[in-house]
């Protein structure tokens, strides 16, 4: 029988007991080397004493810093920064420099390992397996779940917890090709998928200029995003902005570090009101006539008629009498009212009317901009201010600096998390399109800059060249996954389960579906919904897989854990949605992978090759990275091949939207070439969603958060979970993690981040009893935690909150229980998102401790 293992490491909490917090930096200042010398790196014997190899960060922070390091008779010892051709992108944090000690960590998943039979998941016993047994037991079960329920029985789900080619292209590529299922990717979806509504699938590309053209801003808007924390690796062109005069707004309802650090204001808004303070600046700026006609006209769908009868584009056909099939409608033959008074296609109209249209060829129709005009009259500027808390004339002047620009808008996904999120963004693109804010230097909607490593080849490249196991080419859903398999999200497993198969009253894939197993790379999706009701959830699989670097939580519950080679161990190059430096840049190979760790690669496909459809696979990694440059429009038009990115290291590739200075001049990838703020067609990004006013997901507007919304006021009252629970509980993004990504394996970091805290208002704590470092209980209906309460006096009195970074069982950074379980399952339904912040709960003193 093979050795039985207990899993459950050196923690945090055990560590730093062992350790104090004094002692500590002395012990990991020897300690580190120590733990790197007994681990195995035989394919080293014979290379020079010391190297330096080319690095990048590819943890999912949109960071992109890229770094160097050092190699010493074979052992990686330091990684530090490298510098990009444009200094302004110069930059690593304490993450990146913990990747030396993260190679060699003893959280590391170290060989193959099956949950001992009989055993609970989540138990932490384990036998080690060899690579061999890993990949026929997984396989044989796949293939019987393959004949006996179909290919989508099979799910596949992964995240940003390594987006490289190894592991977000490829992995992404191989599990579209089998026409697996999904467990679609829910966080920060709201954020996500409405700016690809209003911009098309390249909006990384086109909503902003790159990074460093953020100093030529004179007005910067900080949204959603505590960037002194999130977006560490932007802070050089915010301070670069400020060095040149800008004017810095802070929108946050609590004072951050942020707020400290930049701003110049304060934007202190009710939680989940950012479309009121949004569309309050629109009539502000429309009100003082500083709206941008041209960028309206020539960029925006503004102009575009809208008729009565079923709001639909007026197009050629319908003055024709022609019908159409709707869905086979295209762009091509919009029309607007051009400066004549005569009807003409969009695309050759010049001067096209803005508003006034009521009539043409017999059709009742109204503009676009007429019907942002009266969709904001609905807000009015005096109700915004009521409702977000911001007084009327800050509002204003919030327009007018806005207009006034160059403008940049630096975000993230905050008010993601409520299920109203998605109205915020969609108010963000009608703001930008009213004022012309893009598309000019200074100017955006930034994540940081543009996304380099776009232009590199991705999953429907490679199905459209492999094919599919249905034979075909097939195409991808909005959600990411391919037509034969199933999408669901992890907030929706537990009613799918629950009812027997159904979410919002339809039935999931058919009588014939039957979820079997679940394969999760790169991913920890207990961080991503209520950690709860997924772990209730687990019982659908009959066999769970992990592979992953290190022993996150979600690995204690898997039936197979297989190890990943880490970032140190394999080539690769930047990809993906993770960099906002606008370079692709060049991984080097430091060491063999330790232990028995292969890379995602290797693992995908051994395991695709062993049930029967290794022919969807690519021969070898570097044929995978020849193909990704060689299928890359941006790279091959421009030279740029995998043999000169190991030539150079790093380059910067240019896009056909890009001019030579960096600036975005192209169109947006709607399909009608223009910031389309207006919906002709409004289509829920839920793949089973419930029930939606569709006129009214067309454009911008504003509902309360269904649980968190604590005061009664505009009209709105306070919900009656918070008349219960009057605490709002939400999750703020940690300087030393990525969710949860560096959450184990950096006790370098855990010397800084000792433990995990509830962060509480003064008044709230005295009200309770509560004393600075007392150890208190935090819980609702859901569940409940219990850890250590800090006092922040920039927090509203009603609103607490955590960093993302602990985990629960199985790591062990509470002292019980996990602020995870405390998350709501709640999700709009046009917008399938993980609703993090509609979270009430109570605090209390716990008197155990």
């Amino acid at each position: 029988m093979a050795e039985t293992i207990k899993t459950g490491g050196l923690t945090r909490r055990s560590f730093l007991k062992t350790t104090g917090a004094v002692a500590g930096a002395a012990v990991l200042g020897g300690g580190a080397v120590a733990v790197a010398r007994s681990a195995p790196a035989v394919a080293d014997e014979g290379q020079s004493a010391e190297r330096i190899c080319s690095g990048i960060c590819h943890g999912g922070c949109v960071g992109g810093c890229r770094f160097n390091w050092t190699v010493r008779d074979g052992y990686v010892v330091k990684s530090e920064m490298a510098p990009y051709p444009n200094e302004a992108y110069n930059r690593i944090c304490s993450k990146g420099l913990s990747h030396a000690q993260r190679t060699y960590s003893e959280d590391r998943i170290k060989y193959p390992m099956r949950r001992v039979e009989g055993t609970e998941r989540g138990a932490g016993e384990w036998e080690r397996i060899s690579w061999d047994e890993a990949i026929e037991e997984v396989s044989t079960k796949w293939k019987g779940y393959i004949r006996d329920y179909g290919l989508e029985s099979i799910f596949f789900s992964q995240s940003s917890g390594n987006v490289s080619m190894q592991n977000a292209a490829y992995l992404n590529a191989i599990s579209g090709a089998m026409g697996f299922s999904t467990i679609a990717q829910q966080a920060d979806q709201a954020g996500v998928q409405t700016i690809i509504k209003m911009m098309g699938w390249q909006a990384p590309i086109v909503t902003c200029n790159e990074g460093a053209d953020i100093a030529n801003a004179k007005k910067l808007f900080i949204f959603g995003c505590n960037a002194a924390l999130s977006l560490v690796q932007s802070s050089s062109h915010i301070y670069a902005a400020k060095d040149n005069g800008c004017k810095v707004y802070a929108i946050d309802p609590n004072y951050t570090p942020t707020v400290a650090k930049y701003s110049d204001y304060h934007i202190a808004l009710r939680p989940a009101t950012d479309a009121m303070v949004f569309m309050g600046m629109m009539q502000a700026i429309i009100e003082e006539g500083l709206q941008d006609d041209e960028f309206l006209k020539t960029k925006s769908v503004a102009p575009f008629l809208v008729k009565r009868s079923d709001g639909l584009f007026l197009r050629q056909e319908d003055l024709d009498g022609i019908e159409v099939d709707p869905s086979k409608i295209g762009p091509d033959t919009i029309l607007v009212v051009g400066e004549d008074g005569v009807p003409a296609l969009a695309s050759e109209a010049a001067n096209p009317a803005l508003s006034g249209i009521k009539e043409v060829g017999g059709i009742k129709v109204d503009t676009v901009y007429d019907l942002m005009l009266k969709r904001l009259s609905e807000y009015p500027i005096d109700m915004c201010a009521e409702v977000s808390g911001i007084e009327a004339d800050m509002i204003r002047q919030m327009g007018r600096d806005y207009a006034e620009g160059p403008s940049t808008v630096l975000f993230q996904f905050g008010p993601d998390h409520y299920t109203n999120g998605h109205t915020g963004y969609m108010a963000l693109f009608a703001l930008a399109s009213v004022a012309g804010q893009m598309q000019k230097p200074g100017a955006g909607i930034s994540q940081g800059g543009i996304i380099s490593s776009m232009g590199l080849a991705g999953a429907m490249d490679w199905i459209g060249k492999v094919g599919s196991a249905a034979g075909e080419a097939g195409a991808m859903s909005d959600i990411g996954v391919m037509e034969g398999g199933v999408a669901l999200a992890g907030c929706q497993l537990q009613e799918f389960k629950e009812t027997g198969g159904y979410i919002n009253g339809q039935k999931v894939g058919g009588d014939d579906f039957h979820p079997k197993s679940w394969w999760i790379a790169g991913q920890n999706p207990l961080q991503t919904t209520s950690r709860k009701s997924i772990l209730d959830s687990l019982d659908l699989f009959e066999l769970i897989v992990v592979e992953d670097t290190v022993w996150n939580e979600m690995a204690y519950y898997a039936d197979i854990v297989l190890p990943v080679a880490y970032y140190t161990e394999y080539e690769d190059v930047s990809n993906g949605v993770a960099f906002s430096a606008p370079y692709i840049v060049h991984q080097e190979k430091c060491i063999e992978p330790l232990f028995e760790g292969l890379t995602d690669y290797e693992i995908s496909t051994r395991l695709i090759d062993a049930i029967g459809y290794g022919h969807l696979t690519c021969p070898s990694y570097e044929e995978w990275l020849e193909f990704s440059f060689e299928a890359s429009p941006v790279c091959s038009a421009q030279g740029i091949t995998l043999e000169k990115i190991r030539e150079v290291q790093v380059i910067k590739p240019r896009y056909p939207e890009e001019n030579e200075d960096g600036i975005i001049i192209g169109k947006p990838a709607t399909p009608t070439g223009r910031v389309e703020f207006l919906q002709e067609n409004p289509v829920p990004t839920n793949p089973w969603p419930g029930e939606f006013d569709p006129e009214t997901e067309r454009i911008f507007y504003w509902i309360p958060p269904e649980e968190s919304w604590v005061e009664s006021v505009g009209g709105f009252e306070a919900t009656e979970a918070s008349k219960k629970y009057p605490l709002s509980f939400h999750w703020r993004r940690s300087r030393f993690a990525t969710h949860t990504n560096f959450s184990v394996g950096c006790h370098w970091l855990d010397e800084i981040d000792t433990e995990p805290f509830i962060y509480i208002s003064p008044s709230a704590a005295s009200d309770r009893g509560i004393s600075d470092g007392d150890v208190v209980r935090v819980y609702n209906d859901r569940g409940y935690c219990v850890l250590r309460a800090h006092i922040d006096g920039g927090c509203r009195p009603w609103m607490i909150y955590s960093t993302q970074r602990a985990q629960g069982s199985g790591v062990g950074d509470y002292i019980e229980g996990s602020l995870g379980d405390l998350s709501s399952n709640v999700s709009h339904p046009y917008i399938l998102n993980a609703n993090f912040s509609e979270c009430q709960v109570e605090i209390e003193k716990y008197e155990e401790a």
